[in-house]
């Protein structure tokens, strides 16, 4: 990818793409978890609400699967969210190649925990040359304005 030709998105674009993937995706696994919540205050020590890996039970693990499902999905089909959709930003590989579905795994997943610790591999995106968070140099890829 030629550096000098390519407009890299930056940090607020991303974040408002974001926000509103969060909306979208909490919005509709929220309405998945409603039966869930109120089974959890009737039963509230039920073995699915007992804490087993790290503090979490397994409705945290499940919630946390199905937001990724969404990135992950959304972005090895498409190529973007549909936050990045309405901000006109999409998810490329260096290479040039289309992206694997193993590079988005661990771009959506392992890269998006890196940097989660103490946001800083977002701020990363704020100050790198081609906005690269953690979870974008991990998994070789760059997000760019969509000039389709």
């Amino acid at each position: 990818m030629n550096q000098a030709s390519t407009n890299y998105a930056g940090f607020f674009i991303r974040l408002a793409a974001y926000l509103i993937d969060l909306l979208l995706a909490g919005g509709i696994i929220a309405m998945i978890n409603i039966p869930l919540w109120i089974v959890k205050l009737l039963v509230s020590d039920s073995v699915v609400f007992t804490n087993i890996l790290f503090g979490y039970d397994i409705f945290d693990i499940i919630n946390f699967c199905l937001l990724s499902a969404y990135f992950i999905i959304m972005t090895y089909t498409c190529g973007r969210t549909v936050g990045k959709m309405l901000m006109k930003i999409r998810v490329v590989s260096v290479n040039s190649q289309e992206l694997t579905f193993g590079q988005i795994f661990f771009r959506e997943v392992i890269g998006k925990y890196l940097s989660g610790i103490l946001y800083l591999g977002y701020i990363l995106v704020g100050i790198d040359s081609e906005k690269r968070g953690i979870h974008d140099i991990v998994a070789d890829t760059r997000v760019v304005y969509d000039i389709r």
